[in-house]
């Protein structure tokens, strides 16, 4: 059985997806936690690739490539490491390439992490609310499809932690803006109402969408970012820039 397992390393703790098949003993899927100090806050640029290089050092793994992120639904294919690395602006990033790692940071969105075993192909999401209205996942999955030839059955996902139906307070407006993709995938149980106030379960509306089109998952840390706060970073009660990191590669 696939899962997720916490771990620890001088302190640092991250969650490794451990896989039950051979065909996958060299991918890669990391979660780092706050846990030890690490953080990845864009305005502190030195301590930034501090981190990063002890995340290099400690996994063993090159660079890991990240975009500037802006809640988009820009996917970039990569076919070698970024010259210039968080340059590019966007929210997804994907290859065919062993040995080149993918990133993005989060704190309360969620990281969805997709890979088809017999291709090789490996991809990452940031999908926090405009993510998820632009349904980026499914956009990076069909560019997978047109740049390889696959089909939806070859590809898995697995998902890092995000912000819950607990405590994600939107506004009616916001709610309103989802109804479409509700309607269309006949998805239930993402808005809760509640004391007057509205609630929305952004991991369950991507995986229903993932689900109703064939793609399985393998395995989901399936802990409330807003109410972890002692193992990740949230936006929401954190008020910072602060982020974890969410980690995918192939090693060759």
């Amino acid at each position: 059985m696939d899962e997720w397992v916490l771990e620890e390393k001088q302190g640092v703790k991250y969650f490794r997806l451990q896989f039950s098949e051979t065909k996958l003993k060299n991918l890669v899927c990391l979660f780092i936690t706050r846990v030890g100090g690490l953080g990845f806050n864009a305005v502190q640029p030195e301590l930034f690739q501090q981190n990063l290089a002890w995340i290099q050092k400690n996994f063993n793994i090159g660079q890991v490539n990240l975009l500037r992120q802006i809640h988009s639904d820009t996917i970039f294919y990569l076919s070698e490491n970024f010259r210039e690395n968080y340059k590019l602006e966007g929210d997804g990033l994907f290859t065919d390439k062993p040995d080149i790692f993918l990133g993005i940071r989060v704190a309360d969105c969620l990281p969805i992490y997709l890979f088809s075993p017999e291709k090789k192909i490996i991809g990452i999401v940031h999908s926090g609310r405009q993510g998820t209205l632009s349904l980026i996942v499914l956009k990076m999955i069909q560019m997978m499809q047109e740049k390889f030839n696959g089909n939806p059955n070859e590809i898995y996902y697995a998902f890092g932690p995000s912000i819950g139906l607990c405590c994600y307070n939107v506004s009616k407006e916001i709610i309103e803006q989802f109804e479409r993709i509700i309607s269309e995938y006949h998805i239930t149980g993402a808005i809760d109402l509640r004391n007057n106030k509205s609630y929305i379960d952004i991991k369950k509306i991507n995986q229903i969408v993932l689900e109703k089109i064939g793609i399985k998952e393998v395995a989901d840390i399936a802990l409330c970012s807003s109410c972890s706060t002692e193992l990740f970073y949230s936006a929401r009660q954190d008020n910072s820039l602060q982020r974890n990191i969410a980690i995918i590669g192939h090693r060759d």
